[in-house]
């Protein structure tokens, strides 16, 4: 009875040890329960460690560090059906919100940090097409407004997926030939 003791309590050793999870400095750890239908999160560390409940848990690491993306799109048809190249620059970074990182969970939980931004970018460049195929050049001209539009629109569809965009910047619109 004594050594069948002895190995439950190595083998508990064992799976606390292995199953201790830890993020960097400039990370956010998101301990989720896998269990339910749609994850749950159960806790957000910043730059620390937690152990996770095999099978019953996930956890999803996360920069805090905004990240800067160039974007160049080219041959983007406007409302008009003329020929566009647009040059932008954004930053994101992802919400410490609960509501928010939730949405994180529900959509990138098993990504490599490659494949999220690449995610990010995808929603970006998706975002911006959309709105430029529903306006008119003339309306593109008043710069201001067009970049309100698209920021506002950029600001839902990211946070979806549990991201803030910190700044966009549209640096050039050029014409090109009719369709």
């Amino acid at each position: 009875m004594n050594l069948l003791v002895w190995i439950l309590l190595i083998f508990i050793v064992i799976i606390v040890f292995t199953n201790y999870q830890k993020c960097g400095q400039n990370n956010i750890l998101v301990i989720y329960d896998r269990t339910l239908k749609k994850p749950v999160i159960r806790k957000i560390i910043r730059s620390g460690g937690s152990n996770v409940i095999p099978f019953a848990q996930g956890s999803l690491e996360l920069p805090i560090i905004p990240v800067t993306q160039r974007v160049d799109l080219h041959n983007i048809v406007s409302k008009e059906n003329e020929r566009l190249s647009i040059f932008f620059v954004m930053t994101t970074e992802f919400s410490q919100d609960k509501i928010i990182l939730q949405n994180a969970i529900n959509n990138l939980a098993g990504y490599n940090s490659e494949r999220i931004i690449n995610k990010i970018k995808d929603v970006a460049i998706n975002t911006l097409l959309t709105e430029i195929s529903k306006t008119y050049i003339r309306e593109m001209e008043d710069e201001e407004w067009f970049l309100k539009k698209v920021k506002i629109s950029l600001t839902i569809e990211l946070k979806k997926i549990g991201v803030n965009l910190t700044n966009i910047i549209i640096s050039n619109i050029k014409q090109g030939d009719l369709i």
